[in-house]
């Protein structure tokens, strides 16, 4: 017997666990038609979006079960140099999902605004943390720019001791 957990509206794979849905998904075509479909901008994530689309109007079930071992290819757009740009629109497919249940009142569970900032932050943080000791001195500043900007007091003493360690040309 494979265990399953369902998460019914009102639950969400968005704010559950790492906020993924993972691998295969199959749904039915008339719950599809009840979203927006899919998003044209997105140029990764898409599965994602589409997810929080649909349990937005519908129940999930989730099979906790190894059913296969995914390989990661060197050449995915969502790994090496590639896993820049796969974070970036996996946080756009999450606040959108965001603006939209708080928009519409889906019933879908949703972050809080300060998780949305906390997520935004980290990402930016993330992005400075990676350049950190790289001669991108315009793009180190814009990076933790946004993080401070987006974040509020998410690891406050960290950016401002960044920040002026960049400024003194430290890092």
């Amino acid at each position: 017997m494979v265990p399953t957990v369902v998460l019914s509206i009102g639950a969400s794979y968005l704010t559950y666990g790492k906020g993924a849905l993972s691998h295969f998904a199959t749904f039915k075509n008339t719950f599809y038609k009840n979203t927006e479909g899919i998003e044209p901008i997105m140029k990764r994530a898409v599965d994602q979006d589409l997810y929080y689309k649909m349990e937005e109007v519908g129940d999930h079930v989730f099979l906790d079960q190894v059913l296969y071992n995914y390989r990661v290819n060197d050449n995915s757009i969502s790994a090496n140099e590639n896993v820049y740009k796969a974070e970036y629109w996996h946080l756009v497919a999450k606040v959108s999902a965001y603006k939209r249940r708080k928009k519409n009142k889906s019933g879908a569970k949703n972050f809080t605004k300060s998780e949305i900032k906390a997520l935004q932050s980290h990402y930016y943080l993330n992005r400075f943390e990676r350049l950190k000791f790289q001669p991108k001195k315009k793009a180190k500043f814009s990076l933790l720019l946004q993080s401070i900007c987006s974040g509020g007091n998410h690891n406050l003493v960290f950016k401002l001791k960044s920040l002026l360690l960049l400024i003194i040309g430290k890092i």
